[in-house]
């Protein structure tokens, strides 16, 4: 499994190691044991006084029982095939799952991670015969400093230089970095289980830093990177993708260039961008699928607002009349844009431009955001 580990993540790991020579055996307890109905976790902590699960499918953590063995045990009943993350919560202390070697570095801290599997999760697990994935620093002119991106390759690129390749920018949500759709969105994993099925065109997917303000999630010495205040203002990072980005891709890398052989995705905040990108520059993307974004405007009347009321609405206009291949949009039910979303997908209509709009359940979260990766991955490119 792919890991992106911090050196902040790798603090708490230390920390979490010292603590647990003071409360945990050392001994290790099979965890997580996987079954078809349900998924047991379960500790060594023989001086422990209380340890409870916390898991991203619940609210709230949950007691788990200590044995004569002095192992802590709790079982989950019926989860939903899926990616999910947990830690322990020992006397107190997070920690992660010591006798599962997979986990992600989150802004919380180390999570151990696990597979629940089933056809709807099929394409998030690791197969062999996969893609690479790069981090690239690159000049960033518009914004003044270097920054830092992920490139996905597909398997076998680069051994035909003549073979050129379709490229997907992807844009991770608020609060996320350039890793995120590599951790928490499975996106290496989605795009090399779709590619080798032969359900999904071969090609780059590239995921930069979306915040104009940050070099990086981390600096070049791994601490967090410092903020520019000249960099603050809106529409920073949409100019840095046309002008900085997209011209270091097409020159240093086997691409098509042209409307047609480009796609923008993204989700939450990142799903604005991309929404952004394809009204202010309506013959750059030819594929565009905004992922749990609503519409919500004043007018510029200084209440909050996602997008300009008055200057959306012309650039949907514009947007019509462009040469658009696939507007595909998707938002949760329980999502607390859902209102903005089914608004947007009326103001889309009404200003005819041709589109989707997918409705599941869920929030706001990475549960429906991998889904909507993995359902919209097949169409683009065709």
């Amino acid at each position: 499994m792919r890991r992106i580990l911090s050196c902040t993540a790798l603090a708490v790991l230390i920390t979490f190691t010292t603590f647990a020579q003071n409360v945990l055996s050392g001994r290790k307890a099979t965890s997580p044991i996987i079954a078809e109905d349900s998924v047991t976790f379960r500790l060594a902590a023989d001086y422990a006084t209380s340890v409870k699960l916390s898991g991203s499918w619940q609210k709230n953590p949950v007691d788990m029982r200590r044995g004569e063995d002095f192992i802590w045990t709790v079982t989950i009943q019926k989860l939903t095939p899926d990616i999910y993350t947990y830690c322990f919560i020992v006397d107190g202390v997070e920690a992660p799952d010591p006798s599962n070697p997979s986990s992600l570095s989150l802004p919380e801290g180390i999570r151990s991670i696990f597979l629940k599997p089933g056809s709807k999760s099929d394409n998030f697990r690791d197969i062999s015969a996969g893609g690479s994935i790069s981090a690239v620093w690159y000049d960033s002119p518009s914004l003044g400093m270097k920054r830092r991106m992920w490139v996905y390759t597909p398997e076998g690129y680069g051994q035909n230089r003549r073979m050129k390749y379709p490229v997907l920018y992807l844009l991770h949500p608020e609060g996320g970095n350039e890793d995120s759709w590599l951790t928490l969105g499975r996106a290496a994993q989605i795009l090399d289980n779709l590619i080798a099925k032969g359900k999904a065109q071969p090609m780059l997917v590239v995921m930069p830093n979306c915040d104009a303000r940050l070099a990086s999630g981390q600096s070049l010495t791994g601490s967090p990177a410092p903020l520019s205040d000249r960099n603050a203002g809106p529409g920073l990072f949409e100019t840095s993708l046309v002008r900085d980005i997209i011209p270091y891709v097409e020159s240093n890398y086997n691409v098509h260039k042209g409307k047609s052989y480009r796609a923008v995705s993204g989700a939450g905040t990142g799903g604005e961008h991309a929404l952004r990108l394809s009204c202010q520059y309506p013959d750059l993307f030819a594929y565009v699928c905004p992922l749990s974004v609503g519409f919500r405007g004043m007018n510029r009347s200084g209440s909050p607002v996602f997008f300009d009321e008055e200057r959306t609405l012309a650039y949907f206009d514009r947007l019509a009349k462009s040469r658009l291949s696939l507007v595909w949009t998707a938002c949760g039910s329980e999502d607390p844009v859902y209102d903005d979303a089914q608004r947007l997908d009326r103001e889309l209509t009404q200003h005819n431009v041709w589109h989707s709009f997918f409705v599941t359940g869920g929030g706001h979260d990475w549960n429906n955001w991998r889904h909507y990766l993995d359902m919209f991955l097949p169409i683009l490119f065709k």
